[in-house]
């Protein structure tokens, strides 16, 4: 293993730490620790291995905290010879600023595109993450029709409308449960996967934001563009609004794209229509979104 691949390896291990009341899990765990650890530093393969011959003296949970304490060290250890570009890769459970600043570090070095997948995605990707790439990026969102949050295409209308040209920002939503990674593709060329979605990185678990090889760079790269081909776009739909069948108005807000809305004759528009218009509706009422054109 080169530098950067012992670093990841250390990081995956912390990441994925199995539970510590698992007597099957636990010693396969600290044993695969035991070996990778082989190749960074010797003296903290054999304080994991004697953390794994003790196991079924001292139990599963001491033996895990120890052999945490072994593997943060040595993790450590491999970032310092890690290349620098590599490092910081991986995020302590909790440490949400960390995980700005991670993303962030990643979305600066696009110079044209950037390009995010998500199947989770909700509006901290545009509030906490896009706003961190740099002015004059495009930046394409491919996320889950299935199971993207409700606040993200909000989000999406008020981020386009005060950034704009900016920060041009398109959206694309997949057919449900077909997208399996969380990746950030940069120019076109570099490609990063992110263990967890934006939305909550590292809030429960330790994460990681890794640069793949070239190689494997360049066919996922080559399948997402299929997958943004084939998704529906946002907030470009063509959607008719059966504002004359709603019952009385009361104090939910739906922004509307007014381009292509038919609007019933009592909402008169003076002159041509503006991008967005808030129209208030009844909570709960039904609303007819259309369909994609």
């Amino acid at each position: 293993m080169n530098e950067a691949q012992r670093y990841v390896s250390v990081g995956r291990l912390i990441e994925e730490q199995p539970d510590d009341a698992d007597e099957h899990a636990v010693p396969r765990w600290i044993g695969l620790a035991t070996a990778i650890a082989r190749e960074i530093d010797l003296v903290s393969a054999a304080e994991l291995a004697a953390i794994s011959s003790t196991t079924h003296m001292v139990g599963t949970i001491t033996s895990v905290q120890k052999a945490n304490a072994v593997l943060y060290r040595l993790l450590a250890q491999a970032e310092l010879a890690a290349p620098m570009s590599d490092q910081r890769a991986f995020i302590a459970a909790g440490s949400a600023l960390d995980a700005m600043s991670a993303i962030g570090r990643v979305l600066v070095q696009a110079t044209q595109r950037l390009r995010i997948i998500d199947p989770y995605m909700d509006s901290k990707a545009l509030t906490d993450f896009d706003i961190l790439a740099n002015e004059g990026v495009e930046i394409e969102l491919l996320t889950d029709e299935k199971s993207v949050w409700p606040t993200f295409e909000p989000a999406l209308a008020r981020f386009r409308q005060q950034y704009g040209s900016k920060r041009p920002a398109y959206a694309r939503l997949a057919a449900p449960r077909s997208l399996h990674d969380r990746l950030i593709v940069v120019d076109e060329k570099t490609v990063y996967t992110v263990t967890q979605s934006l939305n909550a990185l590292a809030n429960r678990s330790p994460a990681s934001i890794v640069r793949v090889d070239r190689d494997s760079a360049r066919l996922k790269i080559d399948a997402y563009d299929q997958f943004w081909a084939s998704a529906k776009a946002v907030w470009r739909r063509k959607a008719t609004l059966a504002l004359d069948r709603l019952p009385p108005l009361s104090c939910a807000v739906v922004h509307a794209n007014l381009r292509g809305i038919r609007l019933p004759p009592q909402i008169p528009l003076q002159g041509p229509p503006p991008a967005f218009a808030s129209i208030r509706l009844g909570l709960g009422d039904p609303l007819n979104k259309g369909s994609m054109p």
